[in-house]
C-alpha cells in the first residue's frame, strides 16, 4: 500500500514556543517503521503546507494523521482534504487528543480511529484493511460501521519497548534544515521511556500510557545516539521524565562516556529525582547534559500540593534542584503554571520567586485542563473557545481579572523575567548556546511580552473560525447539490425503468387478450358446427318419424327439442363462466405484476 503520513501545522493563533521549536515528527517517524514492506512518506505541513499536491502525486491508499488538543482542527481539515480530494483513500487518526477524546474524529471523514500507541495496532490496522479482513478483531482501533463509530477493546501496551522500530528519519531529510530548537539548528530527537507513575491532576500522560512506566535499554538508548549523525551538534530526549530511574540514567550517561558521544542533550526531569541522586545529575553533566525542562509548576506549597504531584514534591525540593543544577552549569528551563484565578499580587510573586532563583529560561503557560484529565472532568462545563486555544497561551477558563488585565500580566511576567541582552552574550561566550538562535528567541520573546499578541490572536482566531464556517457552510451546500443531482438522476432512471417494464406489461396482456379472443373464437365455431349436427340429426329423425301417427310425433319432437334446448343453454352457460374465469385470471395477473413493482417518489 501507498501510505501517507501527516504533520499538522501548529494553529496560525498560537503564540510563544512555536516561534522557539520545531522538532521533527518523531511519532510519525516511528509508525511509519513499523510498516516496512509498504511505501511511506510523510508531509510536514508546518514546512510544507501543500497536501492537496501531496496527494494528487504520490495518490496514497491511505492517509494517517495525529495531534495534540490544539492541533484538532488542522487534523480535522486535513481529514476533509483528503476525503475531497482522493474519496478513496483510507483515512487514520491516532494520537493523545483523539485517545483521550474521540467524539471529534466521529465523522464520515475518517475510517479508522487507533487508541494509545501505535506500534502494533497500526500494522495490523494496515494488514487487515489491505486484505480486506474483519475490522472487528483488531485491537485498539475504531471503525466506522453502518455510519457510527464502532470501537473494538483495547491492546494491550508494548511492554518490551527495544522492540520499538527505529524513526524513520530518511523520510523527513529534506525537512532537515527547517527543524530546530531553542537556539540550536539540525535537532534530533530520542525517546528513551514511555508514561509516567505520578497523577498531576493537570496532565493526560500518565492516562494516556496507563500510569505505569516502561524504558529502553542503555544499550538501545546509546545505540540510536550513535547513530545520529556526525553534523548533529544537540539532541533532545522527549521523554516526559527521563529521570525516572537514576540507576539506569547513570547506567545511559557511562555508556555515552565510553563510546564517545560528545553531543549536548536536552531532558524533562523531575526535581525530587535530582535531589535524591545528585551525583547522577552531575555525571550526565560531564557527559553533555545541557538543559533540564523541570516542571517546577508553582512557587507556593498550597498550589504545589493542589496539582498532586506526589508526597516528595515541594518547593523546598525544587529549590535543591535548582541549587544542584547551578552547581553542575546545567540551565534550567523552569516550567511554571499560571491559574486563571490568579491577581496582580499572584503575578508579582512568581516574578519575584524566579529572579531570586536566577532561572536562565522560563515557561510560563495558563493552567490548562486537557481532555482526559482530573481537571478537564472537574472544570469543563466552564470551558469556553474551540480546542484551537488549548495552546496553553490562551485560557479557556475564565479569569478573575478582566482579559486585558490578565494577559497584561502575562506579558508583564515575560518582560520582567527574560534575561538580559548582555547575559545571552556571556552565554554565547561561554558556549552554552549558539549564537545562530538568537534571532528566533528575540522573535518570539518580543511577542509573548506583548499584551497584544494574546488579543490580536483571539480576534484573528473569531475571523478564521467564522472564515472556516463559512467555508463549511459553502461545501455543505455543493455537496446537498450534488446529492440532489444525483437523487433526481436516479429518480430519472428508475422512472424510465418503471415506464419500459410498464409497456412490457401492456403488451404482454394485449397479446394474452388476443391469445383468449382466438382461443374462445375457436371454441365458439365448434360448439356451432356441432349443434348444426344435432339440429340435422333431429330432423332427419324427425323424417323418420313422420310415418307415425301425427300426435304421437309432434309429442315426441317437443320433448327431443325442449331436452336439445336445455342442453344447449347449459353448455353456453359453462362457456360463459369459463370465459369469465379467464379473464379474471388474466386480470388479477396483471394487477400482481404491478403492485409488486418498487413506489416511484
Amino acid at each position: 500500500m501507498r501510505i501517507l503520513l501527516v504533520q499538522p501545522d501548529s494553529n496560525k493563533t498560537c503564540i510563544g514556543f512555536k516561534r522557539l521549536a520545531r522538532p521533527e515528527p518523531l511519532a510519525l517517524e516511528t509508525v511509519a517503521g513499523t510498516v516496512p514492506d509498504h511505501d511511506v512518506r510523510i508531509l510536514d505541513m508546518r514546512c510544507d503546507p501543500d497536501l492537496e499536491g501531496a496527494l494528487l502525486d504520490f495518490q496514497p491508499d491511505m492517509v494517517g494523521t495525529t495531534g495534540y488538543t490544539a492541533e484538532v482542527p488542522h487534523a480535522q481539515e486535513i481529514c476533509r482534504t483528503v476525503r475531497r480530494v482522493m474519496p478513496d483513500a483510507k483515512v487514520v487518526v491516532g494520537g493523545h487528543h483523539v485517545s483521550m477524546s474521540p467524539s471529534e474524529f466521529d465523522s464520515d471523514d475518517v475510517d479508522y480511529i487507533v487508541f494509545g500507541e501505535a506500534e502494533l495496532t497500526f500494522p495490523h490496522l494496515v494488514q487487515t484493511v489491505e486484505s480486506g479482513g474483519d475490522l472487528a478483531v483488531v485491537p485498539g482501533i475504531g471503525y466506522r460501521d453502518g455510519g457510527r463509530l464502532r470501537v473494538n477493546p483495547d491492546r494491550p501496551p508494548l511492554k518490551d519497548l527495544d522492540k520499538v522500530p527505529w524513526p524513520r528519519r530518511d523520510l523527513v531529510a529534506h525537512y532537515r534544515q527547517d527543524y530546530f530548537f531553542r537556539f540550536w539548528d539540525n535537532v534530533y530527537s530520542i525517546e528513551t521511556t514511555r508514561g509516567c507513575p505520578f497523577r498531576c491532576n493537570f496532565c493526560s500522560v500518565w492516562r494516556f500510557f496507563g500510569g505505569k512506566v516502561r524504558f529502553k535499554s542503555p544499550e538501545r538508548v546509546v545505540a540510536e545516539m550513535e547513530a545520529l549523525p556526525e553534523d548533529c551538534e544537540y539532541f533532545c530526549i522527549v521523554d516526559d521524565n527521563f529521570l525516572a530511574s537514576m540507576p539506569r540514567t547513570r547506567r545511559i550517561v557511562q555508556l555515552m562516556q565510553e563510546r564517545g558521544i560528545k553531543k549536548k542533550f536536552w531532558i524533562q526531569g523531575r526535581a525530587d529525582a535530582m535531589v535524591k541522586d545528585p551525583e547522577g545529575i552531575a555525571m550526565a553533566a560531564r557527559a553533555g547534559l545541557s538543559t533540564v525542562l523541570m516542571g517546577l509548576e508553582a512557587y507556593r506549597e498550597e498550589e504545589l500540593e493542589h496539582f498532586n504531584k506526589g508526597k516528595h514534591a515541594s518547593v523546598a525540593v525544587n529549590d535543591q534542584a535548582i541549587e544542584i543544577m547551578h552547581a553542575n552549569g546545567i540551565d534550567i528551563w523552569g516550567a511554571f503554571l499560571v491559574d486563571p484565578n490568579w491577581e496582580e499580587r499572584d503575578f508579582e510573586g512568581l516574578i519575584e520567586y524566579v529572579r531570586r532563583k536566577r532561572i536562565q529560561f522560563l515557561q510560563f503557560t495558563i493552567l490548562t485542563p486537557l481532555p482526559g484529565t482530573q481537571l478537564y472532568e472537574e472544570t469543563k462545563h466552564l470551558i469556553k473557545g474551540g480546542w484551537e486555544k488549548f495552546d496553553f497561551f490562551h485560557s479557556v477558563l475564565p479569569t478573575k481579572l478582566p482579559p486585558e488585565k490578565f494577559y497584561e500580566q502575562m506579558a508583564n511576567l515575560y518582560r520582567e523575567t527574560v534575561m538580559s541582552f548582555s547575559q545571552m552574550k556571556e552565554m554565547i561566550r561561554q558556549g552554552r548556546i549558539p549564537r545562530r538562535g538568537l534571532q528566533r528567541a528575540k522573535a518570539m520573546l518580543a511577542q509573548v511580552t506583548d499584551p497584544a499578541s494574546y488579543l490580536d490572536n483571539i480576534q484573528d482566531d473569531l475571523r478564521e473560525r467564522i472564515q472556516a464556517k463559512l467555508g463549511e457552510l459553502q461545501s455543505s451546500v455543493e455537496r446537498l447539490q450534488a446529492d440532489v443531482e444525483g437523487v433526481q438522476i436516479e429518480l430519472s432512471a428508475r422512472l424510465q425503468l418503471h415506464l419500459d417494464e410498464a409497456r412490457q406489461l401492456i403488451e404482454q396482456l394485449q397479446g394474452d387478450v388476443w391469445a383468449l379472443h382466438a382461443e374462445l373464437s375457436s371454441r365458439w365455431q365448434a360448439e356451432l358446427k356441432g349443434l348444426q349436427a344435432q339440429v340435422e340429426s333431429l330432423q332427419q329423425e324427425t323424417a323418420q318419424r313422420l310415418r307415425s301417427p301425427l300426435e304421437g310425433l309432434q309429442s315426441e319432437v317437443r320433448e327431443a327439442m325442449g331436452v336439445r334446448v336445455e342442453r344447449l343453454r347449459a353448455d353456453l352457460q359453462s362457456l360463459r363462466t369459463e370465459v369469465s374465469v379467464r379473464l379474471q385470471q388474466q386480470l388479477d395477473i396483471l394487477q400482481g405484476r404491478q403492485s409488486n413493482q418498487p413506489m416511484v417518489p
